[in-house]
């Protein structure tokens, strides 16, 4: 088994070590003419930054493909299909931790090893932390006959609390090389914030980073608003939240914020183009519902039953449902294969559509990982859930991805005294128990 494992905070150059290391194997082992080297993340944002980054790369000449973990392992799958008939039963698997599963099954045959390290020797892997299951199962097979290095940081991962099953697997594999040095930002007080978080110790407010607590949503928006008024002259401006439109007080920001009149007598600002940014889940849905598809699975339709004009996703499912009518000649197709097909139309789209960041943009954490902006308003609503660790992890997410400054605007004057902006939170539940027991008793009336 062969890995390097490079971890460190947010900004602290994982992914640029990554490319360094990348050009070392290159020179001390270069590849023959059919060789290329396969760059994998979890999403896509963090496939867009490889890709750009190798495209640099001295030597490589655009000798690589950087996909998703999901993409590759139903390359595998599709590749490899009877063997994993053989392996699964007769059904072929449809979900993608289903099929990342089955690839990481695959992968642990050595023949599908080998057939995989002759076309790519060398695999490179971002944001390590977000794979888990199947995804991390592939990993594991392509790390048996492949030259990995991946980079990771488990106070990335979102969707976990104190363990993260890839970054302990990888720190099992190797000696880590752990960068603790930030260059995504100089600012003291950014800086200074970000490690409070990190490390559960007070979080105070200095220089680049500040926090206001607001009463409802009007206020909230005179805060937002001002700071846009005041940064979008000095470049990208992000308006991050853990939570996203489901939030009245999240939703109603941007709503006010967007719409006429100008906020403030005083001081007149606003109103600006704050766009949400769509996630992938949103245009699938969005999808179903311009081709008027019904919500029965199992409900049969044809082309004409479909609203079929349009471009773009629309046109792609147009030119699907036509090819199948040409060349099998079918006319009727159940709902559930329809939605299978926008499915893959998206993820298609967003594979290879080139992404410019706006200047000004509101997103969810989860949106804004692998990203960076000048400057970050973060809307810190009730409906943030989850232990104090997570919190610690979302608010800490959110504000490095500020290069200058951040601002966290918290629903709800007193809550900025309470997680994750309190001193000494600890990551174990039942000490987060202990001390929401004290707060309550200092606080009664006080939600928490």
């Amino acid at each position: 088994m062969s890995l390097q494992f490079i971890e460190g905070g947010a900004g602290t150059g994982k992914t640029t070590t990554v490319i360094e290391r990348l050009g070392q194997l290159l020179v001390a082992s270069p590849f023959c003419e059919h060789q290329r080297v396969l760059a994998l993340t979890k999403m896509h944002g963090s496939r867009r930054r490889v890709r750009e980054r190798l495209l640099a790369v001295a030597g490589l000449n655009g000798r690589f493909e950087s996909v998703t973990i999901d993409s590759f392992a139903w390359r595998i799958v599709v590749r490899w299909r009877s063997l994993a008939r053989v392996l699964n039963g007769a059904t072929m698997p449809t979900e993608y931790d289903a099929i990342c599963d089955l690839a990481g099954r695959l992968l642990e045959e050595p023949v599908v090893q080998k057939w995989v390290a002759s076309s790519f020797p060398i695999v490179v892997v971002d944001e390590l932390q977000d794979s888990k299951a199947g995804q991390l199962r592939v990993l594991m097979g392509l790390c048996m006959q492949c030259e990995c290095i991946a980079a990771g940081d488990p106070f990335q991962d979102l969707e976990g609390d104190e363990a993260c099953s890839s970054v302990d697997w990888a720190r099992a594999q190797c000696t880590p090389t752990v960068l603790e040095t930030t260059h995504r930002s100089s600012n003291a007080g950014l800086l200074a914030a970000a490690a409070a978080f990190r490390n559960g110790q007070p979080v105070t407010a200095s220089g680049g980073f500040s926090f206001k607590g607001v009463a409802a949503a009007p206020l909230g928006a005179w805060e937002v608003a001002s700071k846009i008024a005041k940064w979008r002259k000095l470049g990208t401006v992000a308006v991050i939240t853990p939570v996203g439109t489901r939030s009245p007080f999240v939703r109603q920001v941007v709503e006010r914020v967007n719409s006429k009149p100008p906020l403030g007598k005083k001081w007149p600002v606003g109103p600006f183009n704050l766009p949400w940014e769509v996630a992938q889940d949103e245009q699938v849905a969005q999808t179903y519902r311009d081709l008027g598809l019904p919500d029965d699975d199992e409900a049969r339709v044809r082309a004409e039953h479909l609203k079929l004009d349009g471009g773009g996703r629309i046109s792609r499912v147009r030119e699907w449902l036509s090819r199948q009518r040409r060349l099998f000649g079918r006319h009727e197709f159940s709902v559930a294969e329809v939605r299978a097909v926008v499915k893959e139309v998206v993820h298609q789209g967003r594979l290879y559509s080139r992404r410019d960041e706006r200047r000004l943009v509101a997103i969810t954490i989860h949106q804004a990982k692998n990203r960076e902006f000048d400057r970050v308003i973060v809307l810190w609503p009730y409906e943030v859930s989850g232990n104090d660790e997570r919190k610690r992890r979302l608010a800490y997410n959110a504000i490095t991805r500020a290069r200058h400054e951040a601002l966290v605007v918290v629903q709800g004057e007193a809550r900025v005294g309470q997680s994750p902006f309190v001193p000494g939170v600890s990551s174990s539940p039942k000490a987060a128990k202990g001390q929401k027991r004290e707060r309550k008793a200092k606080h009664p009336e006080k939600p928490v």
